[in-house]
């Protein structure tokens, strides 16, 4: 995979079911923040998958959401909370994870599978 080039990104979002991440979860969705720099930083430390990543990871009613250039393509990105990741062009999605160590300032909850 080519290193991807961030061309977009946006706030966080969180999903119409605040209730699944209890009183604290719309508030720590509210002051996650991820610059380009950050996003491109996560895609580069994870993993790709085949399908989505459920061993270890959560997921969260939070993401933040953008457009990647790699691999030739432009792809509509929504990075989770927990630290999983998909990419949509078209009718091909990709699937991504990040367990390391270092993902764990880019996102709210790391997996449990993480690297020391």
């Amino acid at each position: 995979m080519d290193l991807p080039q961030v061309l977009s990104i946006q706030g966080a979002r969180l999903a119409d079911e605040p209730a699944a991440g209890g009183v604290q979860l719309p508030r720590a969705c509210s002051e996650w923040r991820l610059d380009a720099d950050a996003a491109g930083r996560f895609f580069a430390l994870a993993t790709e998958y085949p399908q989505m990543p459920t061993q270890g990871f959560y997921q969260l009613p939070c993401s933040i959401e953008g457009v990647v250039q790699a691999d030739g393509k432009r792809w509509d990105f929504s990075i989770n909370a927990a630290g999983t990741a998909v990419w949509k062009s078209g009718d091909v999605t990709r699937y991504f994870g990040c367990s390391t160590a270092a993902c764990a300032p880019l996102v709210l909850l790391m997996p449990d599978n993480g690297e020391p």
